[in-house]
């Protein structure tokens, strides 16, 4: 639809769908509103988050001192005992750039990452697809092909790749733990490598681990048989 009529479209009354990375900042601004997201997670029951702002705010502003970075290389040890620093394997340009690939292949949240419309507006739902915004071929040129330099620099075209990758969500609802993820993600992969060894594929294809399904993450084809 979006190759036909733009990319922004209304399919429905209630939602509009963007797939235009330079209206990121309009969908994610932070603003101190009562509106309740749209109800189509139950995050009423989680620990911490809530669909009201204020009470995200709140269970948020007590969690957080336990996700910064500070505390979670004090759990260094727990990831990993065998691995290198978390310190330093978090502070080489190459392994963030890989983990900037790493986010930009997989997805971690729902493809729509749903955003309440501002008060003053009639639609209830305004929604960013992810997976939509990381096939942008001008922005990501063949995204699914393994180029972690593409993610080194600082130009104004790096930064704008950066700051379009969203598989941990974006604003004052991401992720609560992607501090622990990254540095997590470095010491695993770090482990990987030195112990692992030469490794091949066995009989799996691009279509084992192609984006087919959105299950709140991404799956690959229903007849695929592994994990």
């Amino acid at each position: 639809m979006r190759e036909i009529y733009g990319p922004i479209i209304r399919p429905v009354p209630e939602e509009v769908h963007i797939n235009d990375p330079d209206f990121l900042d309009t969908i994610y601004v932070l603003r101190g509103r009562n509106n309740p997201n749209h109800p189509g997670l139950i995050i009423e029951r989680s620990v911490a988050g809530a669909e009201d702002f204020y009470l995200h705010k709140m269970r948020r502003d007590a969690l957080n001192p336990l996700f910064n970075m500070k505390f979670v290389l004090q759990m260094e040890d727990v990831i990993g005992q065998k691995c290198d620093r978390a310190m330093e394997l978090t502070g080489v340009k190459f392994t963030k750039s890989f983990g900037w690939f790493v986010d930009l292949v997989l997805s971690f949240v729902p493809a729509g990452l749903r955003r309440n419309a501002v008060p003053s507006a009639v639609l209830d739902l305004i929604q960013f697809k992810t997976q939509a915004g990381k096939d942008i071929e001008a922005l990501f040129p063949d995204p699914l092909t393994f180029d972690p330099e593409r993610f080194m620099g600082q130009s104004p075209e790096v930064m704008k790749r950066k700051k379009c990758l969203m598989a941990m969500g974006k604003g004052h609802r991401r992720c609560l733990g992607l501090n622990l993820a990254n540095a997590g993600m470095a010491l695993v992969l770090a482990r990987f490598v030195s112990e692992a060894g030469a490794m091949k594929l066995w009989e799996t294809t691009y279509e084992d681990v192609e984006f087919k399904h959105d299950y709140q993450i991404a799956h690959p084809k229903v007849e695929y048989q592994g994990n």
